[in-house]
């Protein structure tokens, strides 16, 4: 049996489908992660910036009170050389940058984000606003911040697909791949020719969808083999059906062809053989007589002045003359002589295993019967005569036709000597 491959695996499908959606989920949940973490860490930079500016505030202080250029320079690249500062500005009260070292000072906080202190003094009662110190970071610091985090955040990510694949190729593999691929074998050996011994078995003992699957297609089998044997019980019928239908129409075939046959060998006026059907069997008398020298006689016989029954009485007259004249000759003969209408009022008979004595004892037999028979008609009684030519085989025969022009011969005398008489012609 030839395999089925698949173009497009289901399984394959589901599992890319599996892995898509929970690589996205990890994407989006780890989106979400590395933005929480982000501002966590911005926040607490932005915490340690107000940590540094509260721990330079008294030297500031104490230089903005005696300003000097060159020690505020000292403090402020101080301050820029801690790993979180990458930019700091000092103004005086009236907006003069005092100083300003560092990346993009004084921009949007689009790219950076900052710290803001303001150093002041006291004086009598007033409060004096020495200068506003701004100290800057950007993502740039958060990011070398959580560089590692965020490198082992995406290892762990490749690590966990990694397994998942693994893992749902081993369960699926296990749970499905293995057991459909029993499901293809087990179909594939199922014997048409004997459904009852066919079973499928996935060998899985949990009632699962597999298990429905394994219980359905041996109930399938089971009907499958039930309705094989209806099948085959109607088969059987309708092929006993048809065999005493075809027996019946051969039977009524063979009658019809032998009722055929009879027709077609047979006088349809005086309902003995014809002329084609006395050839076919005195052929064979013949043969079997030359054969194994048994002897074989002839009779030609006519009906005398028969032209004037017909014009006297009527040719339906002369048919019932016809008839009568064969069924009061064939009660003279044997079943195995054979008695045929050769043509018009003319007759012939051939007798097997019978000489020239015999046939000439029986061919008196059949004249005076016929003389001494009368026809009862309508238009009175009807006496005839016949007259009646006889011939054997002899050694010099080569034929049938031999015979039978040696009693036409004869016959012809017979007419010829007076009719209602016998003549012989023996060689």
């Amino acid at each position: 049996m030839k395999h089925y491959q698949a173009r497009r695996s289901i399984l394959v499908e589901l599992l890319r489908s599996v892995l898509l959606i929970y690589f996205a989920g990890v994407l989006l949940l780890t989106g979400l992660y590395v933005v929480q973490v982000y501002q966590h860490t911005k926040k607490d930079i932005s915490n340690e910036l107000k940590v540094i500016a509260n721990a330079f505030k008294n030297d500031l202080k104490q230089t903005l009170n005696a300003p000097d250029n060159q020690q505020l320079s000292e403090i402020g690249n101080k301050i820029l050389a801690l790993p979180v500062v990458v930019s700091v500005l000092i103004v005086d009260a009236n907006g003069n940058s005092l100083f300003a070292q560092g990346k993009d000072v004084g921009l949007s906080d689009t790219q950076l984000f900052s710290r803001e202190l303001v150093i002041t003094r006291q004086f009598a009662d007033d409060t004096i606003r020495l200068a506003t110190v701004r100290l800057y970071s950007d993502s740039g610091v958060i990011l070398n911040r959580l560089k590692f985090g965020f490198a082992l955040i995406f290892l762990l990510g490749i690590i966990k697909i990694f397994l998942l694949c693994a893992l749902l190729v081993w369960a699926v593999k296990k749970i499905f791949i293995k057991p459909l691929n029993k499901l293809a074998k087990d179909i594939e050996l199922i014997n048409l020719g004997n459904l009852s011994k066919s079973r499928i078995d996935l060998h899985i003992q949990e009632e699962n969808e597999l298990k429905a699957i394994e219980a359905i297609g041996n109930q399938m089998l089971r009907k499958l083999d039930l309705a094989k044997e209806e099948w085959l019980q109607i088969e059987n019928n309708y092929q006993r059906i048809l065999e005493k239908e075809v027996s019946e129409r051969t039977h009524e075939l063979e009658l019809s062809n032998k009722q055929l046959n009879t027709l077609a060998a047979t006088d349809p006026l005086t309902h003995i053989r014809n002329r084609r059907s006395f050839f076919d069997i005195a052929e064979k008398y013949y043969s079997i007589a030359a054969r194994t020298k048994e002897p074989l006689s002839v009779m030609m016989i006519d009906i005398d002045y028969f032209k004037s029954v017909n014009d006297k009485y009527g040719h339906a007259v002369g048919d019932e003359v016809l008839k009568e004249f064969a069924n009061v000759t064939k009660r003279q003969l044997r079943d195995s002589d054979l008695f045929a209408r050769y043509g018009g009022e003319e007759f012939v008979i051939v007798l097997p295993n019978t000489g020239i004595e015999g046939a000439e004892k029986l061919a008196d037999k059949i004249r005076q019967t016929i003389a001494n028979h009368y026809l009862v008609t309508e238009k009175g009684e009807i006496q005839i005569t016949i007259s009646i030519g006889v011939s054997a085989l002899n050694k010099q025969d080569t034929s049938l036709d031999d015979i039978l022009s040696r009693a036409d011969k004869a016959l012809y005398r017979a007419k010829e000597n007076g009719r209602n008489r016998i003549e012989t012609m023996a060689a």
